[in-house]
């Protein structure tokens, strides 16, 4: 939905203004949902980055479970930011 002028909300009378407001909320609702997801993800994925990082033999065996999360979290970061792409 295209967003109204000001001209165009001083016209709308009250039931309109709110009809339009829960128009917008249901626009956004799915984008907020989205960013915060990548947001918490990202911050995830930074951490484990690091620890990963910090790693003396970061190749051993017993730390392929923290590499497989890494590279899990990197593709659902992705995969978000393509659905909230897709969003506009």
């Amino acid at each position: 939905q295209i967003m109204k002028t000001r001209a165009e909300l001083i016209a709308m009378t009250d039931q309109e203004l709110e009809e339009y407001e829960q128009s917008l909320l249901a626009q956004w609702t799915p984008r907020i949902a989205l960013e915060n997801q990548i947001d918490r993800l990202s911050t995830e994925h930074k951490g484990q980055l690091e620890l990963f990082r910090k790693l003396k033999n970061p190749d051993k065996p017993e730390n392929l479970r923290l590499k497989n999360s890494i590279l899990s979290l990197k593709d659902k970061i992705e995969g978000l930011k393509n659905k909230l792409d897709s969003l506009n």
